[in-house]
């Protein structure tokens, strides 16, 4: 999971992201009820593991003319993802608090275009 700021760079006139931290996740099976597993481990800030990340090679299984670290993954953002929540006047409550199942994909949805929306109408044609 990532923690990200979505900020408004007026110098360059764009909308633009940072990434704050980093999260771990955990998937695997639970023995007793036998079924899947989701748990966050820990969260580690961005800054502080940049340099191992930059560091350290990715595999790309359909690239192999070209190497790539973990730190251009996310800089370049070339990962799929999903909106789990916003800053808001409800105290930062996360999607999932407030709607479930397929409304929850709605919802997150419904960010990513307001996101879209915002970028699109700061500029004039």
């Amino acid at each position: 999971m990532l923690y990200e700021e979505w900020y408004f760079d007026k110098k360059l006139s764009k909308l633009d992201v940072r990434i704050i931290a980093i999260c771990p996740y955990y998937m695997g099976v639970d023995p007793e009820l036998n079924r899947a597993l989701h748990k966050q481990l820990f969260w580690i800030k961005f800054d502080e593991i940049r340099d191992v990340l930059a560091k350290n090679e990715a595999f790309t299984p359909n690239n192999d003319a070209q190497r790539i670290s973990f730190d251009d993954i996310f800089m370049q953002r070339r990962f799929g993802s999903s909106i789990y929540g916003e800053s808001n006047v409800m105290d930062d409550r996360t999607i999932n608090s407030y709607t479930v199942g397929k409304a929850s994909l709605f919802e997150a949805e419904r960010l990513k275009t307001e996101l879209f929306n915002f970028e699109h109408d700061l500029w004039e044609y």
